[in-house]
C-alpha cells in the first residue's frame, strides 16, 4: 500500500508537471515579447518580495506534516484533530499577517523598481497589480491543513490532481491573453480565480475524506511550533541560495545577463521540480516506515540511494550534451551557449537529484535541529566564493560557487548525521559506493561527446529526433550496468507492484 501510494502522488504530480513544462516554454516567450521586459521584471519583482513575505511561515508545513506521521498510522483521531485545529489558527494568523505587511509594502513597492527612460508604468498600476498578486498568493494559506493532511496519509495524489489541473487550466488560459493583448492584471487575477476555486476544493475533499477529524477541536496542538526556529533557519537559507545567484549576476555584470542566465534556470528548475516529484511522493511512506521499522527504513534509503543515481544517469548525461542546442533554437540569435555554462547548469541538477534520498530522510526524521548548521554553511560558502570568482571567470563563477557550496554544507554534514543517528551505520560505504556511480557519469559524458557531431540539432524536430536518441542509447547503458552491477534493486519494489495489480485485474 505504501509503496501503491507512493507511485500515485509521483504520477499525478510528474505527468501533469511535463505538460505545465511545455505549456510554459511558449508562455515565457510571449511575455518576454508580448509584455515586455519591463512587465517581466515587474513579475519577477513581486514574486520575489513574495518569496521574502513566506519566511514568516518558518517551514511550519514540514513539522506538522512530520508531527501527522504517528498519529496517522496510530489511528489517533484526537491527536490529529488537536494538530490540524492548531495548526489551522498558526496558518490562518501567518496569512492574515502576511495579507497585512503585504499591503504596507504595496505602497513602496514602485521604488524597488528601476524603470527604463520614458517608461509609462505608474504608481498606482505597480501597487494595484502587486496587491491583487499578493492577495492570490495568500489565499493558499487558509487550507494548507487540508492539504498536509493528505500529504502526511500518503494520499498527496488527491490534492495533485486539482492543483494540477488548475496548474493547466491557469496556463492555457495565460496564453490565450497573452496572445489577445492582455497584461498583468488580467493574468494576476485569473491566479485568484485558481486559487481561489482549487482551495475551495481542496477545503471539501479533505472533509468528506476525513470526517472523524475535527479541524475545530477546542484541545488545539501547537507543538509544530517547537521547530520553527531550526525549520526557519533552514527556510531562509534555502530562500537565500535560490536567490543569491540571480542578486550577485545582477549587480556585478548587469541585467543584461540575467535573461542567459534565466534562460538555462528554466530549463534546469523544471527538471529538478519534476525529479523532485519523487521525493515528495515517498517522503510519507518514509516517515511512517521510520516510525515502525527502522532496519527497513536503511533498505529503503539504499534504495532510494541508487534510484537517484540512476536519474541522474539517464538525465544529466544527456542533458548536458543537448540544453545549449535547445536553447539556440528555443531563442534563436539571442543568447551565446556554451560548454561552460551547459556543465554548470547541470552540476546543480545533479546534486540536487543524488541528494533527493538525504532531504527525504531528514524532512521524515525530523532531523531540523541537527542539520541546521546547513544552510547557513550554505549562504556563507555561496556568498564567499560567489563574489570572488564572479570576478575572476565570470558568469560560470557564481554556479561553481554555488556547486561547491552544495557540497560542502550538505553532502559532507548530512549523511554522516543520517547514517550515526537514523540508522546507526558508517557512513563511508555511502561515499565509496557513490565515486563508482560518478565514474559511471564522467564515462559515458566523455564519450557522447565524441558521437555529438554526426547528430542535427537544427531545429525543434530534429532536436527532438536526436535527443531521443541520445537519451535511449544512455538509458541502455545505464540500465544494463546498474542490472549487471546489482544496483536496480529500486526496480523490483515497482515490479512487484505492478504484478500486483495486474494479478487482481
Amino acid at each position: 500500500m505504501r509503496t501503491k501510494r507512493a507511485l500515485y502522488n509521483f504520477l499525478t504530480d510528474f505527468f501533469p508537471l511535463i505538460l505545465i513544462t511545455l505549456i510554459g516554454l511558449l508562455k515565457l516567450k510571449l511575455i518576454n515579447v508580448n509584455l515586455g521586459e519591463e512587465l517581466s521584471g515587474m513579475n519577477t519583482l513581486y514574486v520575489n518580495i513574495m518569496t521574502y513575505l513566506s519566511i514568516m511561515d518558518g517551514g511550519l508545513a514540514s513539522a506538522l506534516i512530520f508531527r501527522l506521521y504517528k498519529p496517522i498510522a496510530d489511528s489517533d483521531t484526537d491527536k490529529i484533530s488537536a494538530l490540524v485545529s492548531g495548526g489551522k489558527r498558526i496558518f490562518n494568523l501567518i496569512g492574515a499577517a502576511m495579507l497585512v505587511i503585504g499591503i504596507v509594502v504595496s505602497f513602496f513597492v514602485f521604488f524597488f523598481f528601476k524603470r527604463e527612460a520614458g517608461s509609462t508604468i505608474t504608481y498606482s498600476y505597480m501597487q494595484t497589480t502587486f496587491l491583487i498578486y499578493l492577495i492570490s498568493s495568500v489565499i493558499p494559506y487558509l487550507v494548507v491543513v487540508n492539504k498536509s493532511l493528505f500529504e502526511a496519509g500518503q494520499r498527496k495524489y488527491v490534492t495533485n490532481m486539482v492543483l494540477q489541473s488548475f496548474m493547466i487550466f491557469k496556463s492555457i488560459v495565460e496564453i490565450i491573453l497573452l496572445m489577445n493583448g492582455y497584461g498583468l492584471i488580467e493574468m494576476y487575477l485569473l491566479l485568484a480565480f485558481c486559487n481561489i476555486a482549487s482551495s475551495i476544493i481542496i477545503y471539501f475533499l479533505s472533509k468528506r475524506a476525513y470526517p472523524e477529524i475535527n479541524f475545530k477541536a477546542e484541545n488545539k496542538d501547537y507543538g509544530m511550533l517547537g521547530d520553527v526556529k531550526n525549520l526557519l533557519i533552514h527556510k531562509i537559507g534555502t530562500m537565500v541560495a535560490y536567490n543569491i545567484d540571480s542578486m550577485i549576476i545582477g549587480v556585478v555584470l548587469g541585467m543584461a545577463v540575467v535573461p542567459f542566465y534565466t534562460a538555462y534556470q528554466y530549463i534546469t528548475d523544471n527538471l529538478m521540480t519534476m525529479i523532485g516529484k519523487i521525493t515528495y511522493s515517498v517522503t510519507a511512506g518514509v516517515g511512517d516506515l521510520l516510525a515502525r521499522d527502522k532496519k527497513r527504513a536503511f533498505e529503503v534509503f539504499n534504495e532510494l540511494n541508487n534510484l537517484s543515481f540512476f536519474i541522474a544517469s539517464i538525465v544529466c548525461v544527456p542533458l548536458v550534451l543537448v540544453i545549449n542546442q535547445f536553447i539556440d533554437v528555443w531563442q534563436p540569435g539571442l543568447f551565446n551557449t556554451n560548454w561552460a555554462m551547459a556543465i554548470c547548469f547541470v552540476l546543480q541538477l545533479f546534486y540536487y537529484v543524488i541528494r533527493m534520498p538525504l532531504t527525504t530522510y531528514t524532512n521524515a526524521a525530523g532531523l531540523f535541529k541537527e542539520t541546521r548548521l546547513c544552510p547557513i554553511i550554505e549562504c556563507a560558502v555561496n556568498l564567499t566564493l560567489s563574489l570572488t570568482l564572479i570576478n575572476i571567470i565570470g558568469l560560470p563563477g557564481v554556479l561553481i560557487a554555488t556547486f561547491i557550496a552544495y557540497l560542502v554544507s550538505d553532502y559532507f554534514i548530512k549523511p554522516r548525521i543520517i547514517y550515526h543517528q537514523v540508522f546507526d551505520e558508517k557512513v563511508m560505504p555511502y561515499y565509496g559506493k557513490n565515486l563508482l556511480f560518478i565514474a559511471l557519469i564522467i564515462i559515458l559524458s566523455l564519450g557522447f561527446v565524441n558521437v555529438l557531431p554526426f547528430f542535427d540539432f537544427s531545429g525543434y524536430l530534429s532536436w527532438f529526433v536526436s535527443s531521443c536518441i541520445l537519451f535511449i542509447l544512455n538509458f541502455v547503458i545505464v540500465f544494463a550496468v546498474y542490472k549487471i552491477s546489482g544496483q536496480a534493486n529500486f526496480m523490483n519494489r515497482v515490479f512487484d507492484m505492478i504484478k500486483r495489480r495486474v494479478g487482481k485485474a
